[in-house]
C-alpha cells in the first residue's frame, strides 16, 4: 500500500494516483519498487556464500585427491540452495545457514582438531547468510506492508 502525502488514504501499490484526493503516486511507486529492488539484492547475497561452500566442496577434494563422495554431496546440495536463493533468497539462506551449522558441528564432533582451520571464511559465510536471512525478512515485511504478497 502506498499512503497518500496530502490526505494520507492507503492506495494499491499499483495505483498512480491517489483514490481520495487525486494526488500523483508515481513518485512513490517508483521508490517502492527502488526499495524492495534493494532489498532483493541485498538478500541474494546468500546465493553467493551458498555457491562459495558448493565450490569449495566441489574443488577442495577433488584437487587434494580425495576421492570423497559426501563433500560432493554437500557440493550438490549447497549448489541447489544456490540457485533456489537467487528465486527466494530468505527461505534458501535459511535453509542453508541450517545445514551450514550442522555441518560444522558434526564436523567438530569427528574431528575437534578442524574447528579452527578456515575460521575465518566460516565466520564470512556464516555472516552473509545471517545477513541474507535477515534482509529477505525485511523485504518480505516490506511486501507485506505494500500489499504485493
Amino acid at each position: 500500500m502506498i499512503e497518500c502525502p496530502k490526505c494520507h488514504t492507503k492506495n494499491p501499490a499499483t495505483s498512480s494516483y491517489c483514490e481520495s484526493c487525486g494526488a500523483e503516486l508515481q513518485q512513490f511507486r517508483e521508490l517502492d519498487d527502488a526499495m524492495a529492488g534493494m532489498l532483493m539484492k541485498e538478500a541474494r547475497k546468500g546465493a553467493y556464500a551458498l555457491g562459495f561452500v558448493a565450490l569449495v566442496n566441489a574443488v577442495l577434494p577433488f584437487a587434494m585427491g580425495i576421492a570423497d563422495w559426501s563433500s560432493y554431496a554437500v557440493a550438490g546440495v549447497f549448489g541447489a540452495l544456490a540457485l533456489w536463493a537467487l528465486r527466494a533468497p530468505m527461505i534458501a539462506s535459511a535453509i542453508g545457514l541450517t545445514l551450514y551449522g550442522l555441518l560444522l558441528v558434526g564436523d567438530a564432533i569427528v574431528d575437534p582438531s578442524r574447528i579452527y582451520q578456515g575460521l575465518l571464511g566460516k565466520v564470512i559465510i556464516i555472516s552473509v547468510l545471517v545477513g541474507a536471512v535477515r534482509t529477505g525478512l525485511k523485504h518480505r515485511e516490506f511486501q507485506r506492508q505494500r500489499g504485493l504478497s
